[in-house]
């Protein structure tokens, strides 16, 4: 599929921010060379321009020979040629003695790609990963393996000597540039927005899996586009001396906004010496630059602290700055020193006081503009740099100094400063929210009542600045539908089931065990054993707990009438698992937690899955929740060593696990039948005045809220009405642990796990219950071999469907 011309155009930003030598040749091959080649004929006396057809006249022997080249750059070229070795090989014999190559190519394991994406050139999902049978081209290539062909075609490719650049989201329009020396730390989501022109069947948003990517630093192997800067080996040595010698800064990071015009396009690019320069891409933009300029030499004048910086015509240049950026540095005082936030906040405040003259508002513009009457706007400030926030500054020590200060805004009130400079530190911070939720310092700061005002005001000013109208159809393919996906991975997970549940049907059922629990002990065995295998991997801590311990203890395995498994980890275990098991995990395993998986509600704790089974709570039926065989797994966190400050923990917790019952189920028993109903009423009507997220959130919170006593308790599960909690444990338990036999594996189990059993099951827990006890429960319905995703919900009961 064609892209339209205008973000066709938007090609440049593959190479607008990259800092060409002078030289006398270069050559630009591939595709859109006609949109690229003004960005190299300001550097090159001569810049030849060869597409694909014209490419093999240029590199042929014999025709112009003797013609070298100072910079050969060959974008989208690898994946419509056959031969690569050779054409690398012919490219390298084409460059002069210290020539660089800028390769451009896509990845084969691009994040876009592994969502099922689809570009100019691969028109059928997943083909990068696995090419169809008989499909030589388009070939794509991974890092590495890019890495071996250059080495093989005589460049340079020891460790360090080629210089990967990560673009961002795509070659289709680049919106940033990260490398090897300056990786993201924190959410990109403001920066890079995925879009897709070509209707891919996603199986998932590759806009949502950034900040995951980020976070566990494997941006570099799922970069959709690389471009690989590469020298001769022959001649590696004399370039890097060059190098030493000044003769070349290279980038190490760029923010593009080439899609806002020519008159507000800049690229703003940080160099290996830690400089930075912010670039017009185009002449319109030297005004706009010279603008910015200023705005921060008023800021200096009136005692502000801000970066140094030089005005160079189409650039202005900052030296590099050694003190830490402000939204890094408030990161580091996660979670212990909230008031860092405050403080950093009231520094902004004082600093956009300081900034401008007292301005006025009549009513008739302050309904106008923002909305609201005049009176409850607070001070108005002639001219307001509304880029006086976090995001835009260092931390000293003692205040901001503040950079790339773009827009101002005439007779503006204070607070929408102070509103931006919240939304996107939280927006960058999303951690915050368990420290100092956003209301509260919307509370603070005195803008809870005018948010709505403002936020209205902000769409405006991004919908202008980022042109949302002139490129609404770029817009448009920004919008993946998650429905769409949604449904899509549901059809794939009907038909394995439909194949699973066939194959079942058609084999031996003498192989399979004799009585259904036995079955559902062996997917649980299952379970435990991969669950196992995550945490000894990882240098994870967990021990059996409840009828799991009791088992162990007692039969050496299941008890042989439970028919659950219940496992405990340390909370700061717990969160990381729960990070660790989409990737940690084999296929067929999924860890359910109410981040992940929020329609069906246990009470604040995971359960690790098995999608190859069903079993049915009744509270759950017509819930669009997996619900395959589980094993618990429970999150010990802190708690006071005082009985009634825990209990009273206890019972706020209650509070926001019952609001959380309500929003997820209709029916009012279940986990609610210690209530009345008058207070179960109560809980249905208050469910409607809260969020389900501010909801988790809350509950989170309260869980972790506790600081270290030397006990751990079980929260994140319902104890109803004058329930008591009876897992207590203490730090040192946790430090002291065996192994004992369970089936055939070892669990971990507290070393006195003989006081444990005692808590909870009384001193004679090793004697057996009466026969009519030994039963299992009667609220769940198992299908042990039977994937849950072929049922349906039918009637009072779930049926194949």
């Amino acid at each position: 599929m064609e892209i339209t011309k205008q973000v066709h155009a938007l090609r440049q930003a593959l190479l607008n921010w990259y800092p060409f030598e002078k030289g006398e040749n270069a050559l630009l091959c591939g595709t859109d060379v006609d949109v690229l080649e003004p960005l190299l004929s300001p550097h090159f006396k001569r810049v030849r321009a060869a597409g694909p057809a014209e490419l093999a006249d240029v590199l042929k022997c014999g025709a112009g020979e003797d013609e070298r080249f100072d910079l050969i750059a060959a974008i989208d070229l690898v994946e419509i040629t056959a031969d690569v070795a050779a054409l690398l090989k012919a490219l390298s014999e084409r460059l002069s003695e210290n020539g660089t190559l800028l390769l451009g190519f896509r990845n084969r394991f691009g994040l876009k790609y592994l969502c099922g994406g689809l570009d100019t050139f691969m028109q059928t999902p997943f083909e990068t990963i696995m090419p169809l049978s008989g499909q030589a081209l388009p070939r794509y290539y991974g890092k590495e393996e890019m890495r071996q062909l250059l080495e093989r075609a005589g460049f340079d490719a020891a460790p360090g000597a080629l210089r990967w650049y990560y673009l961002m989201p795509d070659a289709d329009f680049v919106q940033a540039v990260y490398t090897d020396d300056d990786l993201p730390k924190g959410s990109i989501r403001d920066r890079v927005f995925a879009f897709d022109p070509y209707h891919s069947p996603f199986i998932a948003a590759e806009s949502q899996l950034y900040d995951d990517v980020v976070r566990e630093g494997t941006l570099p192997h799922v970069a959709n586009f690389y471009l690989v800067e590469a020298r001769k080996a022959e001649h590696a040595d004399s370039a890097e001396t060059a190098n030493h010698a000044g003769a070349r800064r290279h980038v190490t990071y760029a923010a593009l906004s080439t899609d806002r015009g020519e008159a507000n396009g800049f690229a703003t690019v940080l160099y290996c010496d830690g400089s930075a320069e912010k670039i017009a891409l185009w002449p319109e933009g030297t005004q706009t630059l010279r603008r910015l300029y200023e705005n921060i030499e008023a800021l200096r004048a009136r005692g502000i602290l801000t970066v140094d910086q030089t005005f160079a015509g189409d650039r202005i240049r900052m030296p590099k700055v050694t003190e830490e950026a402000s939204l890094n540095y408030l990161k580091r005082q996660l979670p212990d020193n909230p008031a860092a936030f405050l403080e950093v906040f009231s520094r902004i405040r004082e600093d956009v006081l300081k900034s401008s003259d007292a301005g006025t508002l009549s009513e008739e513009e302050a309904l106008k503009t923002w909305g609201v009457s005049a009176a409850r706007l607070g001070p108005i400030l002639k001219k307001t740099y509304i880029d006086m926030i976090p995001y835009n500054a260092f931390w000293t020590g003692e205040g901001l100094r503040y950079y790339d200060q773009e827009f101002t805004v005439e007779n503006c009130p204070l607070r929408y400063v102070l509103y931006r400079a919240l939304l996107y530190t939280w927006y960058h911070l999303p951690e915050m929210e368990g420290v100092l939720p956003l209301q509260e310092m919307k509370q603070k700061l005195g803008i809870e009542d005018l948010w709505d005002a403002f936020k209205a005001y902000e769409d405006r000013f991004v919908q202008g600045n980022r042109r949302e109208k002139e490129l609404a159809q770029l817009y448009e393919w920004r919008q993946i539908s998650v429905k769409a996906i949604e449904a899509r991975r549901e059809a794939l997970a009907r038909e394995a089931a439909e194949e699973r549940a066939e194959a079942l049907s058609a084999e031996n059922t003498d192989s399979h065990c004799d009585t259904l629990l036995q079955r559902v002990h062996a997917v649980q065995l299952r379970l435990l054993k991969e669950f196992d295998r995550v945490c000894r991997e990882n240098g994870l801590q967990y021990f059996a707990v409840h009828g799991t311990l009791l088992g162990a203890v007692r039969h050496e395995g299941f008890i042989p009438w439970d028919d659950d498994i219940d496992v405990a980890m340390p909370r700061e275990d717990y969160d990381r698992f729960a990070t660790l098991a989409p990737k940690a995990l084999k296929k067929g395993f999924f860890f359910q937690t109410p981040e992940n998986d929020p329609t069906c509600f246990y009470g604040g704790y995971g359960k690790l899955r098995d999608d190859s089974s069903a079993a049915f709570e009744v509270q759950n039926e017509g819930h669009n929740c997996h619900q395959g065989i589980w094993i618990d797994v429970f999150p010990l966190d802190n708690v006071s060593g005082d009985a009634k400050q825990r209990e009273k923990l206890q019972q706020k917790i209650r509070r926001v696990q019952r609001l959380l019952y309500a929003k997820s189920y209709k029916i009012r028993d279940n986990m609610l039948g210690d209530l009345s109903d008058e207070k179960i009423s109560f809980y249905y009507l208050a469910k409607r005045v809260h969020h389900v997220q501010d909801l988790w959130k809350r509950l989170y919170k309260l869980c972790t809220s506790q600081s270290r006593s030397g006990l751990r308790s079980i929260l994140a599960c319902y104890y109803g009405e004058g329930a008591v909690n009876k897992t207590l444990v203490a730090d040192e338990d946790l430090a002291n642990v065996v192994e004992l036999p369970f089936e055939d594996m070892k669990i971990y189990a507290p070393a006195n796990y003989e006081s444990w059993l005692k808590q909870r099951y009384g001193a004679r827990y090793k004697a057996l219950p009466s026969v009519e006890k030994r039963t299992r429960r009667k609220n769940v319905e198992f299908h042990p071999d039977i994937p849950y995703t072929a049922f349906k919900a039918a009637g009072s009961r779930y049926q194949r469907g």
